[in-house]
Order: C-alpha cells, then sequence, then structure tokens
C-alpha cells in the first residue's frame, strides 16, 4: 500500500537528487570532488592522508544496510487529520469515522482505541454512511467513486465508480441495500454482497420523468438533481421521500411504484404535475408528441428553438432545495432547508393515511405547496446564507401527538451574511417554539452529528452533538444542557450551560511544542518503574456533565501496548514538551500512545515552554529545560515521599522546602545557570554527568549524585549557540600528541597536556558545525574537530556511532599492494554530523577527532536529519528530510544511498514542513519516527521493513463486535414485526369496532426488498446527442396518428347532414387512423406519392377542380357527395400543411449547421456549473 522508493543503480545516470561527494581529511583542505554515482559502486572514497601518496586508496568500511531491508510507512495514527470534513456515527457499535480530504477516513472508539483507514484513490470524500449492524462503511468520494470498507478487516471491500456527478445517498439500515441520488434526477438502488466482496446495480429505480411527470421528459437532460433521499421512519422498507433541488418533495411508494404524495414546489410546477397527474391515462396527440420533441430539441440546442409555451419564463422563481432531515419520531414532518435562507415543514403522510392521490382529502392533498411552518432564523434580513446543514434529534418533551414537529434542529445556514458564523440549535416543541441558542464555531464550519446515547432511539434525546471545524477541530456539547437550555430559566451563559465537552484524543496533542523519543530496554529501570506504576491504572471512560455516558465508547484495542504481557519487547516512551511548562510521558509502542506520567516541578509558579529533554533509561534521570534558561532534572521513585529540590546557580546552591511527591518523577534540582534559551541536554551512559547547552554558547556541567556544579561557562573562541551535546562512552584515555591547531576551529585554544586518566569526553558542535571534545567534569577542550567547508552552514544534527563494519578493498592504482587493511568485523567510532548543506563521517578513535573519513554536499536544503539501527541485521543507516519532501535512507558508513523517496509517498498525504512541526520530530534508535501534525494528530512511521520491525503492533484494534451486530438486527427485526398500538384516548364501544373495522395498513417487512429491487419497473431512457441525419426534417420519430387531425366543415362551407343510419352527425370529419414513419432508424422511408396514393387512393398529384366540385364547396352539391369533397379538400390541406413542413425543414437544418459547434462546446460547459451553487465557487 506504500510505495517503496530505491536507490538509484551505479550505472544509471540522472535521476532523484543530485549530490557530489567530496573528500575533505585533514591535511588536505582542497580534496577531490567526486560525483556520487561514481562513489556508490564502491564504499571507498577517493582522496589522501597526510604522510601517504596521493594516488593510493583509503578504505572507507561498507555499510551493512539493504533496501529490501527498508520500507517507509505509516504505522500508527492518533487523533484527528486537519483536513477532517465529514463525520458519520455507528449507534450500536458506538463508532465515529472523520473522512478528509486527502482519501483518509480515521476511526475512534473508547479512549486509545483508534484507526487510520488510507483509501488508494486518495481523493475528498464528500458522503460517509455506515451499515449498521453489517460492519461496513460506505464513502463517496468526489470523483464519484463509492466504496464499501470491512469493519471487521479495516479494510477496503469493493469499490465501483458511478457514471453520473452523486448528489445524495442513504443507506437502508438493517440491510445491506442503498439508495443513490444523482445530477440527472434519478435514484438507483445498489446492493453490497457480502459474499463475493462487490456493489451491485440493482435494476430498480426511480427516474425523475415518473417523479416528476410533467415537468421532466423521458431522456431529459436538465432534470433536477436529487438533493436528499430519507426513508420514512416506522416505514423505511415501504416508502422514501426524495427531495429535488427545484425544490419539490416527493413521497414514493417502493411497492406501489408510484408516487403517493408530492410537497413544495412553486404554483406553476404543482399546475403542470396536476394536469400530468390527471392526463396520465390519456393517450397522447400527435400535437403533443411533436411538442415534446421540439422541446427536447430546445434543450440540445438552445431554448431559442422551443416552443414559445415551454420556454416562457415563470413569474415566480423556484425555492431550490439545500438539504433535508426528518422533524419528528414518526416520520410524519420533513425539515426543509433553501438556498435563500429559509426553513420549511412539511407533512407527510403515514403509511396508513396513505396519500395515493385522492383529492377529496383536504388535509392531506396528493399534491400541496403549503408548509406546516416556515421558519426564519433571522426576520427581516434578504441576504442570508444558504441552509447547508440540518440534524434534528428529539427532546423528549414533546407535544401530545406524536406527529407534530417536536425537538430540536441543529442548523448550519440561514443566518446574515455578515453576521458570525454559529451553529443554531432550534427548538421546535411548543413549550419553547423557535427558541435558538447559537453554538460557537472555532474555526470554519465543516459538519455536525448527532452521537445518540447508548440504546436510544428516535424518542429519547441525543447525548451530545459533535461538531467539526477546519483545520481538525472537534468539539462536543453535551445534549442535556441543550436540552436545559429551552426549557429552564435562562442562565447567564447559555453556552457553559450547553457543556463543552473535552475530547480524550486531542488532549496528549494539544499545546505540544517539543517532542523526543526514545527507545528503551525492557529491563531497564525506567521500563520497569514506570510500567510498574501506570499497571491497574486504567482511565475510566469520560462521561458528559449532565451524567450521560460517554457515547464513543466501541471498539476494543490489541494486546500490543503497555498492557501487555510480553516484557521481551522493547519499549518506546514518546516525551512531549508542553507550551506552559512540564513534560508528558507516554508508552508509545502500540499505535495508540497511552500516558504513563506527567513531569512538572510544582516550584515553579510562571512555567516557559519546553525546549531540551533527555531520558536515561538505566538510572531512570530525567532532565528538561525551557526557553528562559532553567533546567529542572527528576529523579525515579516507586514510594510517595517528601522531597526537597536543590536550587544550583553561578554562585551558590541551596535546599528549597520539602515538597511532598507522588511515586513516580520526583524534582531534585533546578538549574539557574543560564538566560538564554535550552538548546540541548545530555546524561552520560552511567548518570554520572549531566550537560547543558543554550542558544548562546554557554555550557554547563553537573554532578547529578551529588548536585554540584562541575563547570559553566562557554566554549573558548566560540561565538555560535550549541546545538547539540553528546557525551562518549567513558574509557581510559592516553593523551599524547598534541593535536594540529591548523584543524583546530579556534588555534589560539590551549593544546591539552598528555596525560592518563579515566575520563568522560563531551562531544560538542555549535550552530556554524564546528565540533570540539570537552573534557566532562572540567570543561577543557582534549581535541578540536575537523576542518570544515568554507561556506557555513546550520547544524541540524550530531551523534556518535560504534559500527561494528567489514572494510571493503579497492584496488590501487600503485602495484605495490602497501595497504593493510584491518581485520574482519572490526568495530569503528564514528561521528555523524548532518547540516542544511553537507554531511560529514568523522572517525573519533580514543575519544579524539580523526579523519574526516566521508562528506557529501547536498544540492538541496536539509531540514532534519536523524540515525538509526535495523533491530535484526544491527546495520546502521541515516534518514535525510529536505525541505522539498523528500526524504533520504542512506547506508552508514559509507553514506551510500539506499532509498529515495518522499514524506508524501510514505504517508499517503501531504504536510506542511513547518518549523513548529520539525521541532516536535522524534526518533528512536530502531527507526521509529513521530511527528505532530498541528497540534491535531500524532503520526508513527517507521523505516524498517515489517519483519525487521520488532516494536510493531501485533494486532490492530477491533471496531466491529459481530455479537453485538447480531443481537441488534435481531432487535430491529422484532420490534418491526410487533403489531402498532394506537395512540389516543381510551374508545368507547363504537370506537373499538370502528377500529375493528378499518383495515391495517400492510407494514412490508426486509424480505421482500430482493424480489422487489430485482425487477426494472420504468424504462430510463438513454440521453443521446441530437442527429437529425436519424430523425425526420423536424427530428420527428413518432407516429403520425391522423384521428387527431379535426376539420371544421362549417369552415368549409359543408352543411351538416344526418347520416346514413339517420343519427345527426357532427360538422368535424375524423380521418381514418394512417401510421406515418418519419424516417425512423430501421425503417423503410416511403415516398411523397406512396403516402398519398395510400392515404387516399389515387395518384396524389394537385389537380384543377371541376364545377361541381367547387360547387359543392359553396353547398351546392348533393348531400351525398358533401363526404367526398370534404375528404379531397381534407387532402389539398395536408398537402399545403406538407410543404410548409418542407420549409421548416430547410430553415432547421439552416439553424442546426449554426448550432452544432456551439451546442458541443456549450453542453459540456453547462454539465460543469449547472449543479453548482453561488457559495460553492
Amino acid at each position: 500500500m506504500f510505495s517503496r522508493l530505491f536507490s538509484r543503480s551505479s550505472a544509471s545516470e540522472g535521476g532523484g537528487v543530485a549530490h557530489k561527494a567530496k573528500a575533505a581529511h585533514r591535511g588536505e583542505p582542497h580534496a577531490p570532488i567526486v560525483d556520487e554515482a561514481s562513489a556508490e559502486s564502491g564504499p571507498a572514497a577517493e582522496g589522501a592522508t597526510d604522510g601517504e601518496d596521493p594516488e593510493s586508496q583509503v578504505p572507507v568500511p561498507e555499510g551493512g544496510l539493504k533496501s529490501e531491508q527498508l520500507h517507509p510507512r505509516v504505522v500508527g495514527h492518533q487523533g484527528v487529520p486537519a483536513t477532517a470534513s465529514i463525520l458519520a456515527f455507528e449507534p450500536t457499535q458506538r463508532v465515529l469515522a472523520v473522512a478528509s480530504l486527502d482519501g483518509r477516513i480515521k476511526l475512534f472508539g473508547a479512549p486509545g482505541i483508534e484507526a487510520l483507514l488510507q483509501s488508494p484513490l486518495r481523493a475528498p470524500c464528500k458522503y460517509l454512511e455506515f451499515m449498521n449492524h453489517g460492519g461496513q462503511l460506505v464513502s463517496v468520494t468526489t470523483q464519484n467513486d463509492i466504496e464499501v470498507w470491512n469493519l471487521g478487516k479495516l479494510e477496503l471491500a469493493c469499490s465501483i465508480k458511478w457514471e453520473h456527478d452523486i448528489t445524495a445517498i442513504a443507506v437502508l439500515q438493517g440491510t445491506t441495500y442503498m439508495y443513490l441520488g444523482d445530477e440527472v434526477g434519478t435514484v438507483s438502488v445498489l446492493q453490497y454482497d457480502e459474499k463475493s466482496n462487490e456493489i451491485v446495480t440493482l435494476p430498480y429505480c426511480i427516474p425523475a420523468y415518473i417523479t416528476l411527470g410533467g415537468l421532466v421528459r423521458p431522456g431529459s437532460s436538465t432534470a433536477p438533481s436529487v438533493v436528499g433521499i430519507l426513508p420514512q421512519v416506522n416505514a423505511a422498507f415501504s416508502r422514501l421521500v426524495i427531495a429535488y433541488g427545484n425544490g419539490l418533495l416527493v413521497l414514493w411508494g417502493l411497492h406501489e411504484t408510484r408516487v403517493l404524495a408530492i410537497r413544495g414546489g412553486i404554483e406553476a410546477q404543482r399546475k403542470r404535475l396536476i394536469e400530468h397527474a390527471q392526463n396520465s391515462d390519456r393517450p397522447r396527440t400527435f400535437t403533443e408528441k411533436v411538442a415534446d420533441r421540439a422541446a427536447s430539441l430546445g434543450e440540445q440546442f438552445g431554448s431559442k428553438y422551443s416552443p414559445k409555451a415551454e420556454v416562457e419564463d415563470e413569474e415566480e422563481e423556484e425555492k431550490e432545495i439545500c438539504t433535508v432531515c426528518w422533524a419528528c419520531q414518526s416520520g410524519t414532518v420533513v425539515a426543509a432547508g433553501y438556498v435563500d435562507g429559509d426553513i420549511w415543514l412539511w407533512a407527510v403522510p403515514t403509511l396508513k393515511e396513505g396519500g395515493s392521490g385522492d383529492h377529496s382529502e383536504a388535509d392531506l392533498p396528493f399534491i400541496s405547496g403549503t408548509p406546516l411552518r416556515k421558519i426564519d432564523l433571522v426576520p427581516g434580513k434578504s441576504m442570508k446564507m444558504p441552509v447547508i446543514l440540518l440534524k434534528w434529534c428529539a427532546s423528549g418533551k414533546g407535544g401530545k401527538d406524536n406527529k407534530d414537529a417536536s425537538g430540536q434542529l441543529f442548523v448550519y445556514g440561514g443566518s446574515d451574511l455578515n453576521a458570525t458564523q454559529a451553529l443554531t440549535v432550534l427548538s421546535l416543541d411548543e413549550e419553547a417554539s423557535e427558541k435558538q441558542l447559537e453554538l460557537p464555531l472555532h474555526g470554519p464550519f465543516a459538519d455536525a452529528v448527532t452521537l445518540s446515547r447508548p440504546g436510544g432511539t428516535l424518542s429519547t434525546p441525543v447525548a451530545a452533538i459533535l461538531v467539526l471545524s477546519s483545520p481538525g477541530l472537534l468539539h462536543m456539547y453535551d445534549g442535556v444542557g441543550i436540552i436545559s437550555h429551552f426549557f429552564s430559566p435562562p442562565a447567564e451563559d447559555s453556552v457553559k450551560q450547553a457543556c463543552l465537552q473535552p475530547l480524550p484524543w486531542q488532549a496528549p496533542l494539544k499545546d505540544v511544542v517539543f517532542s523526543q523519543l526514545f527507545l528503551v530496554s525492557p529491563d531497564s529501570s525506567a521500563a520497569r518503574v514506570l510500567l510498574q506504576l501506570s499497571q491497574g491504572k486504567k482511565d475510566p471512560l469520560p462521561s458528559l456533565a449532565g451524567g450521560t455516558k460517554w457515547p464513543i465508547s466501541g471498539g476494543t484495542r490489541s494486546s500490543t501496548g503497555s498492557t501487555s504481557n510480553d516484557s521481551t519487547k522493547e519499549r518506546l516512551f514518546l516525551l512531549t514538551g508542553r507550551k506552559r511548562g512540564g513534560i508528558q510521558v507516554w508508552d508509545a509502542s502500540a499505535p495508540s500512545v497511552e500516558l504513563l506520567c506527567t513531569v512538572k516541578a510544582k516550584t515553579n509558579k510562571d512555567p516557559a515552554p519546553v525546549s531540551a529533554v533527555v531520558l536515561n533509561e538505566q538510572s531512570g534521570l530525567l532532565a528538561y529545560g525551557d526557553q528562559e534558561g532553567k533546567v529542572y532534572l527528576f529523579k525515579l521513585s516507586t514510594e510517595a515521599q517528601e522531597v526537597s529540590c536543590k536550587i544550583i546557580s553561578n554562585s551558590s546552591a541551596c535546599s528549597g522546602e520539602a515538597v511532598n511527591s507522588p511515586a513516580g518523577y520526583q524534582c531534585i534540582a533546578e538549574l539557574h545557570l543560564h538566560k538564554a534559551a535550552i538548546s540541548s541536554i545530555a546524561i552520560s551512559s552511567d548518570s554520572d554527568r549531566l550537560a547543558v547547552g543554550d542558544e548562546s554558547g554557554m555550557i554547563s556541567i553537573v554532578d547529578p549524585a551529588n548536585l554540584m556544579l562541575l563547570f559553566s561557562g562557554s566554549w573558548p573562541g566560540n561565538s555560535s549557540g550549541i546545538a547539540r551535546l553528546k557525551f562518549a562512552v567513558p574509557q581510559a584515555v592516553k593523551e599524547e600528541d598534541p593535536v594540529d591547531s591548523s584543524a583546530s576551529a579556534e588555534p589560539d585554544s590551549e593544546q591539552p597536556k598528555s596525560s592518563e586518566r579515566s575520563s568522560t569526553a563531551l562531544y560538542v558542535v555549535n550552530g556554524e558545525a564546528t565540533v570540539a571534545v570537552l573534557d566532562g567534569t572540567t570543561g577543557d577542550c582534549l581535541a578540536p574537530g575537523p576542518r570544515q567547508p568554507e561556506s557555513a552552514s546550520k547544524t541540524l544534527y550530531m551523534d556518535l556511532l560504534d559500527i561494528s563494519t567489514t572494510p571493503s578493498v579497492e584496488v590501487s592504482t600503485v602495484q605495490d599492494p602497501s595497504v593493510k587493511l584491518a581485520e574482519a568485523n572490526q568495530s569503528s567510532s564514528y561521528l555523524f554530523l548532518c547540516t542544511q548543506d553537507w554531511i560529514q563521517l568523522v572517525s573519533t578513535p580514543s575519544q579524539n577527532i580523526g579523519d574526516s573519513l566521508r562528506e557529501v554536499k547536498l544540492e538541496h536544503s536539509c531540514c532534519w536529519a536523524s540515525t538509526f539501527k535495523d533491530p535484526s541485521t544491527h546495520a546502521f543507516g541515516a534518514i535525510l528530510l529536505y525541505q522539498s519532501g523528500h526524504l533520504e535512507i542512506r547506508s552508514l558508513p559509507d553514506l551510500r544511498i539506499v532509498v529515495e523517496t518522499t514524506l508524501t509517498q510514505c504517508l499517503h498525504w501531504q504536510l506542511e514542513l513547518s518549523y513548529s512541526f520539525l521541532a516536535t520530530l522524534g526518533s528512536a534508535a530502531n527507526g521509529r519516527i513521530t511527528m505532530i501534525s498541528e497540534e491535531r494528530e500524532l503520526i508513527h512511521l517507521s523505516v524498517i521493513a515489517e519483519e525487521n520491525d520488532l516494536s510493531a503492533p501485533d494486532s490492530p484494534p477491533r471496531f466491529f463486535d459481530k455479537d453485538l451486530g447480531a443481537a441488534a438486527e435481531a432487535a430491529m427485526k422484532y420490534t418491526t414485526s410487533l403489531p402498532r398500538k394506537k395512540s389516543g384516548p381510551k374508545q368507547g364501544l363504537l370506537g373499538v369496532i370502528k377500529s375493528a373495522l378499518e383495515q391495517e395498513p400492510t407494514l412490508h417487512p426486509a424480505s421482500e426488498l430482493p424480489k422487489l429491487f430485482s425487477s426494472q419497473p420504468f424504462d430510463v431512457p438513454v440521453i443521446q446527442p441530437f442527429d437529425l441525419s436519424k430523425t425526420d426534417s423536424l427530428g420527428l420519430d413518432i407516429d403520425l396518428e391522423i384521428d387527431d387531425i379535426l376539420i371544421d366543415l362549417d369552415d368549409m362551407g359543408v352543411n351538416s347532414s344526418p347520416s346514413a343510419s339517420g343519427e345527426p352527425s357532427s360538422n368535424k370529419i375524423v380521418l381514418h387512423r394512417v401510421t406515418t414513419d418519419y424516417s425512423p432508424k430501421g425503417k423503410e422511408v416511403m415516398s411523397e406519392e406512396t403516402t398519398r396514393s395510400q392515404l387516399f387512393g389515387d395518384d396524389g398529384k394537385p389537380r384543377q377542380r371541376t364545377a361541381d366540385e367547387i360547387k359543392a364547396a359553396y353547398g351546392h352539391a348533393p348531400k351525398a357527395l358533401d363526404a367526398t369533397n370534404a375528404a379531397a379538400m381534407a387532402r389539398d390541406k395536408l398537402m399545403e400543411r406538407g410543404e410548409k413542413l418542407q420549409s421548416l425543414n430547410d430553415k432547421t437544418e439552416e439553424m442546426q449547421a449554426g448550432a452544432e459547434n456551439f451546442a458541443s462546446m456549450a453542453e459540456q460547459l453547462a454539465k460543469k456549473y449547472e449543479r453548482r451553487k453561488w457559495w460553492e465557487f
């Protein structure tokens, strides 16, 4: 799933990031520059050392790191993605899902139970919904890809691509079916097949020309889009409400396959819908068919070609719907939010009321434009925000009739455009009708979701409302506090009464300004004590302020973590420094970190942000410094006791008051020696020395055991801040010869005298990459560093490495084999130094500074670096992160590139490499990296392949409980199978008899849906481009019905006369039906002569009329000839009409020639912008 990019071949040229290698040895300041590609072919670096032939080769040990051992990838994630955009909640499993704009979906269960899903498409998500009881999550991307995720396996089960823009989706809960609404007004039915892991498109669909007959024609490309789909409460398997963008709400009967009720719309829309409903059974006339085809022609080539009656502008503008939701617990009231900022409530017939189209019902007509209630959040304002979101919840204090609108509406939008945006809570109850409460937003609004109580139903109040704002901010408000605002006396602060709740998964990341990761041995003092203190301290689930149980409590954690019984694995401890001082120690061995303890000095009344931290795993000593120059030293204790904190300064050392300290870390000393911000702290491996460096260049050395100051001062001749301190492993050192001052960073400094003693060396590097070795007790300079490049570069990282290697042999140009190689598998000490512009590897024999074995000039600016060791192969490597986002892994000690990739390819989303982000980057010796993004998300990255990563979690957390899902599904089936109890007052004898005689409505179960959805009730015409070559001159592909042509005999002067049967005859003659096809595809085209011959029985050519025929036209002919003459006159009129049609055909072809090029361009542009609203631009 995560891409791997390996190093370039030594024979290849170009590609990747270009680098150059330069050997810069002491004694040869102008070493030759070597191309790194050629240097990769052999591990030895070219160059010469003092006293050797310049043509001889100096062997450089070859690193053991291989590309197959590496796989940079995300192994853990905690927190909310910064690009979060959509929320979804599963009430049965109690799981929250958060989708983002970069293809990620984050799952949250109980505190500490989290998981990250990553879509291979990396496209923004626009719809997200759970399949309750089934363990699936459905997401729809902006590219109209439908994805189904398996929560049991935490993987993508299947996905399909939809041909149209998806504008609405609704999962039919309790089943594997889902409704899909698109931009062409069609509601389709899809099913997730669990056996084959496929999404199947079923034949059943609801086209717009059926639901909106009279407004939409079959095959029309201008049908309104579907903006909402609501399965009706208590009849979810029988009915659904479809909301269209043109303002109409349609109640559809699944089993009846017809419209049951229509609400909304403007008067002109309702009039045409009623006319269509009344004339739906009447066959369409020739004129209507011609008008339909002409209107279709106008849709493709411009409205000016349509009949005037079809393109006439309506005086009343359509009221566009943005969003809909239910507004009562019985499914009889729908709330609709509109583009103009209004909110209207509409009554919907229940299953018993039917709504079958009986216009005699005055209370519930088939088509109605009168809402139950009109809500205006800001009366008198003309410019209002569109209503983007509507969420409803019950208040538990509804009216007498549960069919009435009640509860609360959560609304985003409908407010003044110039006002401060907030999430508005609106009461619909009679006791607190239309009272409002505004919940402030802490950023741009993204989404909101209601969190139901455990075991709650539609009639019970919700536990809380969760609001998402950008970037990745979640705020939870207690539902009890919101309800109490409407039904209790007003408080001084309504928002506080709504009880803003802290979220547990955001606590570890809040106000973090510094972090560092430490790999701790399981048998070390720090690991044993901290894990022992944390055992049995299981944090209880938080509760809401109103006493309601925490709603997000699902999932079960994996076995890996501090609670694991495996004591052989190394532990990862994450130390995070806070903005207000103090640090927290976390167990980062699991994907979700667990808090072990909080460390903070009680004497510090005015804390400053933490800037440096260090931990010694063997003794448990911990120290941190802040930006005001203070350093705090802590010891680890298993017992609570009184501890006096000693304050150490340059002038004196005094003990403070004894403070009762709990078990864990207890402050034993404060160092008031520095005035600048602390930049680095180091503790020797035996905890015998503590060194501190600040940004002004001052260094102090303290004895932690005796709490005594050993050295305090500046590095001689150094004017730059201290970048890094590192103690070497203590050993017996014999300093013999003075070091060449030409290679020293400070030539005027005194050279140490030769002596033999046991010492701890302190390696120091300043901000300009100058290295020196100081005595760990006296602070004297033991050795200066090697000569550095002429151009100054900012120091990023320095580390001491003890590498066991096998040196490689390079063939010298000199035939005399005078080079002596070390034995195989020798252990060598090195200093690795990284700056923004170059990296360097220096030998460190006997705690001294030796030769610069390898130096690589970086062509791009580096911003962060670290080293690591493969736990299985014990091979060393270095990680370089560039400002451009590129990531390199190099082998040590040869500095060979092994892997080249980018941070985006490792994470599968983008991160901004800001200063605050780089300050929270922490790394451990086993290749694990932690990073904190915008105080929202904690990311765990591992560069070691999975089979070598010994600290990888055994198994991910589980978010789907099959037993719980099966129980919830069985309970739902049992509830729907129970007979409905009739509400209302007690009935008398007549009422009982009447109720017994009434027929109960049929409640269709879910078991009938497979048969229902397996058939196609309607034909869905395919919208194809218009082509006159396949139609007649007008583009008409219809049957000409002569019965539809009425001839008025009075206009022709034919007198009325009785028929042969003696019955009176009307003055209109109906010709016999003749079907004429206007060049349809697949049919033979008949000539005009053939058509006329079939119609009139003669040659069909025009001829001059006789005198008798002329007399008959004026009423002087015999009555027996009236019908014959009328037929001849009708023939002539048809011929004249044909000539007019031919003339119209010529004009149509001429117009088409000029419109074809325009239509092709306009069609693409219209499809792109016709569905977008003004606030989306």
